[in-house]
């Protein structure tokens, strides 16, 4: 007999910048048949202005555990340890709360960032050397989480959906 899950599954897709993560959502979202709920930066005033403050980031991470209350099996592009480690890099500032944001969180899923630049306007760092040094701190941020979570290596996107498949199905 087929167990049912009682509670729904939240899983948030992280990684550095050019890492494929909105890509990767879209994809995975299409494939699970999941809500996807979007990466806030990307159409918040101040963040696309490029007048972003520890505060900005404070307000984006409160709508992330905002959204993390959901009623169904749902799919985040981007969450907590994005917005945490911006706010430590670029500030040296932690933001509060983000722990709480974790547990929420059912699994991660971590896209290893991509040797091939493209160029955003919210991208900074376009060394993939800096991008790597970066992702280390994202590994050791998951791993103190303590909330499990899944790597997801540089591959095309078919290969990601079906890699990001069958850890959500491990973690279900």
């Amino acid at each position: 007999m087929p167990v049912r899950r009682l509670t729904p599954r939240r899983v948030v897709i992280t990684g550095v910048e050019n890492a494929g993560k909105s890509t990767l959502a879209r994809h995975l979202s299409d494939a699970l048949g999941w809500p996807l709920v979007p990466e806030a930066a990307r159409t918040d005033d101040a963040v696309t202005e490029g007048r972003t403050t520890p505060d900005d980031l404070q307000r984006l991470l409160e709508g992330v555990r905002s959204a993390l209350n959901v009623q169904k099996d749902t799919l985040f592009d981007t969450g907590p340890i994005v917005l945490d480690l911006w706010a430590r890099t670029v500030w040296n500032h932690a933001l509060e709360g983000v722990e709480a944001a974790q547990n929420h969180v059912d699994l991660f899923l971590l896209c290893d960032t991509l040797p091939d630049w493209e160029p955003d306007p919210l991208r900074s760092l376009p060394r993939w050397e800096d991008r790597l040094a970066l992702e280390a701190r994202y590994v050791e941020a998951l791993d103190r989480s303590g909330r499990p979570w899944a790597r997801l290596p540089v591959a095309p996107v078919a290969d990601r959906v079906e890699w990001a498949c069958q850890a959500i199905a491990q973690h279900a």
